[in-house]
């Protein structure tokens, strides 16, 4: 702005306007770090950067694929709705490590269970801290 002033100062018969597309970008920008559009504009990234990295992959397997193994997050799920849709030939299945891991780490969340794993870290830690580290290979 400082810029534009300046120059209308040294040129009288210029006019200076500040960008219309700057400032729509500028608000965009900022309704973009809205916790709903944020989430929103990460889905659609999600399926983009699908469509993109798995075109070529799609379209040479198009008729040999039967099921897509992919992790089990909200855009993962929705492009695996998406993909039993347009080929319903295909099956969608989460994984199953993925699977077991949010078990165990909601089972680690249990009071009993929460205590025990403190106190083994506890004990491995006291361990590592009294051992003779020179004797190591």
């Amino acid at each position: 702005m400082l810029a534009g002033k300046l120059l209308e100062e040294k040129r009288p018969h210029l006019y200076w306007t500040p960008c219309v597309t700057h400032y729509i970008d500028l608000m965009l920008e900022d309704i973009g770090k809205l916790p709903l559009i944020k989430k929103t504009i990460q889905t659609g990234v999600s399926l983009v950067v699908f469509n993109y990295s798995h075109f070529s992959t799609l379209t040479l397997l198009r008729q040999n694929v039967v099921r897509v193994i992919t992790n089990n997050g909200s855009n993962y799920m929705l492009v695996g709705k998406l993909l039993e849709e347009k080929r319903p030939h295909l099956y969608w299945t989460p994984c199953v490590s993925h699977c077991i891991d949010l078990m165990v780490e909601d089972i680690g969340k249990l009071p009993l269970i929460k205590k025990t794993i403190q106190t083994g870290v506890s004990l491995v830690v006291f361990i590592y801290s009294h051992s003779d580290n020179s004797n190591r290979s």
